[in-house]
């Protein structure tokens, strides 16, 4: 059975009713969403086993299954049909060429299927030190071009109601009443938006207030800082600055990626942040927008395939996410002093807490008391600081009430 997280943001849009491609008010449109794909071509995967057994310092993404999942993925996005898919950016592991010519081939089954395609590129998507991981020996793989980028996806997109000359920054009129401003935070510099862009922008969030459109915002990056630990790199550099554009002009909502983090924060705009497709929990979003108000609901891909002992792929991908974590507490707690059963409390606490963070699901420090008193023994270490961050996050998510 699939997991459901149910993530609900009631907008509240003293608009018209909803109304695009023949749809009622009463039925509305959906939209889905899917971030940090990490596709990488299974020509320079191999048979997987660097990435299947990694070092401690992995971060946990089932890259030696992207090709599997995304096929996966993209037959759920066929069957269930939204109006439109969005991708957030990292599209692929590192950047590959070839990793590129497969993945938008395969997108392509999405175009014909009718379903619009919204993309923009992440900071792994093109210009990178492309890897090819299949031989004994680690060697080098033909890298994207920004101009590789344009040329493969520019085809899929759908018309645009505006277009910044040079980038991926477009409006995408969902319905009437609702635009989608996609926003390319990777091709002028990562995770920064030009003044440029910022005119651009404007422009046409004025032109939207004065029509009254609502409009919803897409980057990769992050508006907000979601984690002390996860804001320089991965929160925009100018981001308070896009933040004051958006709440000046009325903007409903952003969603973004790159944290590889299930997370919803932001008092005045929400921001929300669904995880990558290919950590555990296997994360894609679905956005309804239904009489005048938007709905996201976090979804887990549901592949029952029984994988490397496990029943499933979903199975598998909190198995091996909390693998990574228990192996990087052993390896901090080596010299520490402490006993074998206290090292192995401490990394199940911190396994099960990682596992439940990304996955955007609650933690109760009550269950993981002992644990977490063992950490905060630690002081200043990574791991102790990380899971303070953890549970102020969590804290901060469990309570937000979005309007």
């Amino acid at each position: 059975m699939k997991k459901r997280i149910i993530i609900t943001c009631l907008i509240f849009i003293l608009l018209l009713p909803l109304a695009s491609c023949g749809a009622s008010a009463e039925d509305g449109i959906t939209l889905m969403i899917a971030n940090d794909l990490h596709y990488i071509s299974p020509s320079l995967l191999g048979d997987g086993d660097f990435f299947r057994n990694p070092q401690s310092r992995a971060d946990g993404k089932l890259v030696h299954y992207s090709p599997e999942i995304t096929d996966s993925f993209i037959a759920e996005v066929i069957e269930k049909k939204p109006q439109a898919l969005i991708l957030a950016g990292d599209l692929t592991l590192n950047g590959a060429k070839l990793s590129h010519t497969e993945l938008s081939a395969k997108l392509r089954q999405i175009k014909d299927a009718g379903i619009d395609l919204l993309i923009i590129p992440g900071n792994h998507d093109f210009d990178k030190t492309a890897v090819d991981y299949s031989g004994e020996e680690l060697k080098a793989a033909e890298a994207a071009t920004a101009a590789d980028f344009y040329g493969m996806y520019d085809p899929l997109l759908p018309e645009t109601l505006s277009r910044e000359t040079g980038t991926f920054n477009y409006i995408y009129e969902a319905s009437e009443d609702l635009w989608v401003l996609m926003l390319d935070s990777n091709t002028y510099a990562e995770c920064y938006v030009p003044d440029s862009t910022f005119a651009w922008i404007e422009e046409n969030l004025k032109k939207a207030k004065d029509a009254g459109i609502d409009v919803i915002a897409v980057s990769h990056q992050n508006v907000y800082a979601h984690s002390d630990m996860l804001s320089f790199g991965y929160q925009l550099y100018n981001g308070s600055n896009l933040l004051a554009l958006y709440e000046k002009y009325g903007v409903k909502c952003n969603f973004s990626a790159h944290v590889h983090i299930q997370s919803i924060t932001g008092k005045r705009m929400p921001e929300i942040v669904t995880s990558s497709l290919i950590v555990t929990g296997l994360h894609y979003g679905e956005i309804v927008s239904r009489r005048g108000k938007i709905t996201y609901t976090a979804q887990s891909l549901a592949i029952d395939e029984a994988i490397e002992g496990f029943s499933s792929y979903g199975e598998y991908a909190t198995y091996y996410f909390e693998k990574i974590a228990k192996d990087q507490a052993h390896k901090a707690l080596a010299e520490s002093g402490l006993t074998a059963d206290e090292i192995e409390l401490m990394a199940k606490t911190y396994a099960e807490i990682n596992s439940a963070y990304f996955e955007g699901r609650r933690i109760r420090e009550k269950d993981y008391a002992r644990g977490i008193e063992l950490w905060r023994t630690q002081g200043d270490a990574f791991i102790s600081k990380y899971i303070e961050s953890m549970l102020g996050a969590v804290d901060r998510e469990r309570s937000i009430k979005i309007k």
